[in-house]
């Protein structure tokens, strides 16, 4: 095998308990993002509620957030402290990279996906939290700004308040990227609404990408909310309606149907620098997706007479796709779409990381291909995507 630079291109970090309170402005302190024990259980609080209503019922604490490499009666009564320090701390998430044989990292929140809550009533506050993020993720990232680097939180709830807190992420606190989740923020309407084209713009002016990260749960407008598929109650979750069914299969949906808004739908042709970046979703459906809706606008075009190009020359020009370390199809895909626009994600420390092995899995997984290919996928498309 060649000698590769691995570069994780979607890690996580797990917030510590008191950084929402210590960071926000302090008028926002006392609704800020807090753990506390709901049923006997640690779980995040926001305003005077659960961040995440579909936890009520959970038998499971925050201990399950970074539950990598262990089983869920080993995590069941862990306590949020006592996850991987590598997930709130600088120097020890160097450990954990060294470990995997990997020698950059970028990093996404984790209860930090969920400040664009549906279900938090004070607009305000989502900005607020978001700026408390991103000066955290900032700091954090400083201790070692050469293999470290952040995605900033957005508000896109307020498309100007994104915009002003994107243009502050990159400009001064270094930060690579923002992350989004794939559903509708203004109103329930679709991302190629002219409403989001200022965040777009921002975003294709700075250069940096915007990742479509997913996040379990009902309350924002997406398939776990449409098909009910979360279900918050014991009996619901008995029948499959969960996390296994909202994550394994409602993820990739909702970033199907996100693809289309932007491709069908003109985003990418109206802003031809706009980097998007599909996460933790899989990646063996992007190839033949795409496929089909280039079959599509062939049969319909005079539903696309927007469009200049075929939907696969707008991803291969502007999307990039990850892929979980052992996903068979990267090799495949990277051999039928091409190996330009796939990159490779750990997620560390969350339950369904692999871990440890990360690194050693996803050099199998490429040993199929070219050397080049290899560089490639392991390293160099995230470092071009996210300019390090």
């Amino acid at each position: 095998m060649p000698d590769l630079e691995l570069i994780d291109a979607d890690g996580h970090i797990l917030e510590p308990a008191g950084m929402w309170r210590e960071r926000i402005e302090a008028r926002h302190r006392d609704a800020a993002p807090r753990v506390e024990l709901c049923n006997g259980k640690e779980a995040w609080f926001v305003e005077d509620h659960l961040l995440l209503e579909a936890r009520r019922e959970d038998n499971r604490g925050l201990g399950f957030s970074g539950a990598a490499g262990r089983t869920l009666e080993e995590v069941r009564d862990l306590k949020y402290v006592d996850n991987p320090p590598g997930a709130f701390d600088p120097n020890e998430r160097l450990k954990v990279l060294d470990g995997e044989g990997m020698r950059r990292a970028v990093l996404y929140p984790t209860t930090g996906l969920f400040i664009n809550n549906g279900r938090i009533r004070d607009g305000a506050l989502v900005t607020a939290c978001a700026r408390a993020y991103n000066d955290w993720i900032g700091e954090f990232c400083h201790a070692s700004p050469e293999r470290l680097y952040g995605a900033a939180a957005v508000p896109l709830h307020d498309v100007a308040a994104a915009v002003a807190e994107l243009e502050r992420a990159v400009t001064r606190l270094d930060l690579r990227a923002a992350f989004i989740r794939p559903a509708p923020y203004v109103d329930d309407l679709p991302f190629n609404h002219e409403v989001y084209d200022p965040f777009w713009d921002a975003a294709q002016s700075l250069g940096v990408p915007v990742g479509l990260h997913p996040a379990v749960g009902d309350d924002m407008p997406g398939a776990s909310r449409r098909f009910g598929i979360y279900g918050e109650l014991p009996s619901q979750r008995r029948l499959g309606m969960g996390t296994a069914f909202a994550q394994g299969l409602g993820n990739p949906i909702d970033m199907i149907v996100s693809m289309g808004w932007f491709i069908f739908g003109g985003v990418c042709e109206r802003f031809p620098r706009l980097k998007i970046v599909v996460l933790e979703s899989a990646g063996g459906w992007i190839e033949p997706i795409l496929e089909r809706m280039d079959h599509q606008r062939e049969i319909f075009g005079y539903d696309l007479g927007h469009l200049s190009l075929a939907p696969t020359d707008y991803f291969r020009r502007q999307m990039w796709v990850s892929f979980d370390p052992d996903e068979r199809m990267l090799a495949v895909t990277a051999e039928t779409l091409g190996d330009d626009r796939i990159v490779w994600a750990s997620d560390f420390p969350h339950p369904d990381a692999k871990y440890p092995g990360s690194g050693d899995e996803v050099r199998r997984h490429l040993s199929a291909l070219s050397d080049e290919s290899q560089r490639r996928i392991a390293g160099q498309n995230a470092a071009a995507l996210y300019g390090l």
